[in-house]
């Protein structure tokens, strides 16, 4: 007997900076390899995370850039990236380099997106 796949509402916040550790890297992977299991994923990055939306990223030449693979969602059927911080002045800062389509979101619709989904993981 076949069981049909259950897709489930998948939320990663990414709260760490692109380098220094794996928790990044391990996100956005988990993310893609759920997306690629049709899963519906969304991405929200927040506090230190935003760092990982920077357009000019130095990356050493052990590293690979993180922001090229964020740009990859697309192809995996996420559409849905989130950004928000305490700050309004830095936020606003961040979505005007970011080359990626994010919408900006406040306090209340942070909780309201977290309330949506099935499971939220935080990296």
């Amino acid at each position: 007997m076949n069981n049909p796949q259950i897709e489930k509402n998948l939320l990663f916040i990414f709260r760490q900076t692109p380098y220094g550790n794996e928790r990044a890297k391990e996100g956005l992977d988990a993310a893609l390899a759920a997306a690629a299991f049709d899963q519906k994923v969304s991405l929200l990055f927040a506090g230190d995370g935003l760092w990982q939306l920077c357009s000019h990223q130095e990356v050493s030449s052990t590293e690979k850039n993180h922001l090229k693979k964020l740009s990859a969602c697309t192809l995996y059927g996420i559409e849905n990236l989130y950004i928000y911080n305490e700050d309004p002045v830095f936020t606003d800062w961040i979505s005007r380099i970011c080359p990626l389509n994010c919408t900006v979101l406040d306090r209340h619709s942070v909780q309201n997106l977290i309330s949506k989904h099935d499971h939220v993981l935080v990296y």
